[in-house]
């Protein structure tokens, strides 16, 4: 029986979600990357008691079976790594279109599926696009780089957004807010009119 733990970004959470398992007497044969897999099916009653245990320490986690889910994650994976591989690697900057372009080639790709196909499921199961996805996630990491102190405009640069204006258009689609006037929220400060 394979499975797939959502949203492990560390190697921290892998020993945490072992340990749980460990706990719980799980038969965990082996746990590649976000995927395990277990000597024998487990009963509803292991799933959900699994899924408990996750959500008690890490509200983000969860235990997945259903093949469409398994998917989806699986493409969210690939879009959080793309988010570090823009931040990481040097990789020029792309128009929102050509971003669009490279993000359907890579998911091409890495699954060997139809775009249109894994589109559809993913926007089932995750309840919004592929793009929106990535463009969240390019968000929430500006919004930890900004945390720790970066400039807006070395965060747009950083995340290999063409422009400045666009990266603030996005980043205020994603809040509600512009990344000045989080930058001075989180400050303290109340934002400049």
């Amino acid at each position: 029986m394979t499975a797939v733990i959502t949203q492990i970004i560390c190697p921290c959470c892998k020993i945490a979600i072992q340990l749980i398992l460990e706990k719980l007497q799980m038969p965990l044969e082996s746990f590649e990357e976000d995927r395990l897999t277990f000597s024998r099916e487990l009963t509803p009653d292991e799933i959900h008691l699994i899924n408990v245990e996750l959500k008690v320490l890490y509200h983000e986690h969860e235990i997945v079976f259903e093949r469409k889910r398994i998917l989806a994650e699986k493409i969210a994976m690939i879009l959080r790594e793309r988010v570090t591989t823009i931040e990481h690697k040097d990789v020029e900057k792309l128009s929102p279109k050509e971003e669009e372009v490279a993000l359907i080639d890579e998911i091409k790709k890495k699954t060997g599926l139809d775009y249109f196909y894994v589109l559809k499921i993913f926007e089932k199961i995750m309840n919004m696009t592929i793009v929106h996805y990535f463009i969240t996630q390019k968000i929430r990491r500006a919004e930890q780089l900004i945390d720790g102190g970066m400039e807006i405009s070395d965060v747009a640069d950083v995340l290999k957004y063409s422009t400045l204006a666009y990266f603030s258009h996005q980043f205020k689609e994603i809040n509600g807010i512009c990344p000045r006037d989080y930058k001075n929220r989180k400050k303290g400060n109340s934002p400049e009119s």
